[in-house]
């Protein structure tokens, strides 16, 4: 029997895993010999509900509080479900600035940020309708987070709109700082055109000490959703190398899905170098990836295996 650490929102779980393949590559990785503490990450939940997106969107403003606390009208935008025409939009914003004294040139870009967070992809585009009637139209800040809702809401927003967005940002402006590289990394790593991040990354690993490590997590999900596993993998090594307690959940995933697609022959050879990974960083996955990881060995033809799941301390 071997053991695999994972984690869970509410409690640790151990996935006992029964087989003597998954032992065959546990003795060659030595995961089951490899001691980790185990430690709480703020990062376990991976929710898509709003009222997750909105706790968090509630922290920032608690963290941005003046006077009065600037963010607290994000509320309003978060509660609107439906696209708000030109008119709504004027009347929201002559409103937030006469009562939250936020600067004219602050609210559609504030306004943007509540949609990207939310995933609200009708009121973002109601939004960006709005920012182009007018007659600076959307600044830099605004169409980066609205690149990046539109790459977030694939099933609303196809990847030819995606990248129309994303036309508009790479000839309308040169320069970017960091956060604006971060949404733009984002926004392409989620379509075909991802190796178009790369010059961009580079821009600001020369300027900044150290890249934003949702940047290396971005480019290692987008590699292994187009089946480069090599350069996947180099990018979490560069993840857990300058960022030890980062989460690489939706990166593992992606790694796992790529070696499913992939040469049969050759997946316990990739699995391998998944288990490699996992035992030379002492990673607590989530109860998610070991599901998959589960899932893979008792998907084997060969092996006939369970995998039970329970808790960390068993009665």
């Amino acid at each position: 029997m071997a053991t695999l650490y994972c984690r869970s929102v509410f409690a640790f779980k151990v996935l006992q895993l029964r087989s003597s393949a998954f032992k065959h590559l546990m003795d060659r990785t030595n995961l089951g010999d490899r001691e980790s503490g185990l430690r709480i990450s703020r990062h376990c939940c991976h929710s898509g509900a709003k009222t997750k997106r909105w706790r968090d969107l509630k922290a920032l403003g608690d963290k941005t509080r003046s006077k009065r606390p600037a963010y607290s009208w994000f509320s309003e935008i978060c509660s609107t479900e439906k696209a708000l025409s030109w008119a709504e939009w004027d009347e929201l914003r002559n409103r937030v600035e006469r009562d939250w004294s936020v600067p004219r040139g602050n609210f559609e870009s504030q306004a943007m940020l509540a949609c990207a967070e939310l995933r609200n992809y009708p009121l973002g585009r109601s939004l960006m309708n709005w920012a182009q009637n007018n007659s600076r139209g959307p600044n830099l800040v605004t169409l980066a987070k609205y690149f990046r809702l539109c790459s977030d809401c694939p099933d609303e927003c196809p990847e030819e709109t995606v990248l129309e967005v994303y036309e508009q940002i790479r000839k309308r402006h040169s320069a970017f700082d960091v956060l604006t590289v971060t949404d733009i990394v984002h926004g392409l790593c989620r379509t075909s055109l991802w190796r178009e991040s790369l010059p961009y990354v580079q821009s600001i690993s020369v300027t900044c000490d150290r890249v934003p490590p949702v940047i290396y997590g971005d480019l290692a999900a987008a590699a292994f959703a187009h089946g480069d596993q090599q350069f996947g993998r180099t990018q979490l090594d560069h993840l857990v190398s300058h960022h030890s307690n980062c989460n690489v959940d939706g990166s593992l995933l992606k790694w796992l899905h790529s070696i499913r697609m992939g040469d049969e022959s050759e997946q316990e050879q990739m699995v391998h170098r998944l288990l490699c990974f996992v035992r030379d960083n002492a990673t607590l996955v989530s109860r998610t990836v070991a599901e998959e990881i589960k899932n893979w060995f008792e998907g084997r033809k060969d092996e006939e295996w369970i995998g039970t799941f329970t808790s960390n301390t068993p009665e």
